[in-house]
């Protein structure tokens, strides 16, 4: 059994968010990546992930979430404790802290490279009002 501490982590920037891998150097045997991520920011870059699905439960914090969405542009969603989010692959998405909130996120990936299954967009997408 494998088990860490949510609070424990440290976090390091990462394209707009900070974020810590609570099991590094897990055997990708498992065949899962996990990522905390905190977001403190109304406007950021996109990223997708093209090798797999993402799925996003918020710890904390409210935010709101955007995804594209194919012939539309994109959805947004309002993100609160508890919530779920499920991202496909090859699908950019990003989520947004609402003014004076730290959105906390903990993030699956059903594939162990993370490294290689995530690609940062060039636009920013910013909070809408």
């Amino acid at each position: 059994m494998i088990r860490r501490s949510l609070g424990d982590l440290e976090l390091s920037e990462a394209g707009g968010r900070s974020a810590a891998d609570p099991f590094p150097g897990l055997d990708p045997a498992h065949g899962v990546e996990v990522r905390v991520v905190e977001v403190t920011k109304q406007t950021r870059q996109p990223h997708l992930h093209p090798k797999s699905a993402e799925v996003i439960h918020v710890l904390e914090g409210e935010g709101k979430h955007w995804q594209a969405v194919t012939g539309r542009g994109g959805e947004w969603t309002g993100l609160a404790p508890g919530d779920v989010v499920l991202v496909p692959a090859d699908t950019a998405h990003v989520s947004l802290a609402s003014p004076g909130s730290k959105l906390r996120l903990l993030c699956f990936f059903p594939d162990p490279d993370l490294p290689r299954n995530i690609e940062e967009l060039p636009q920013e997408i910013s909070l809408p009002d």
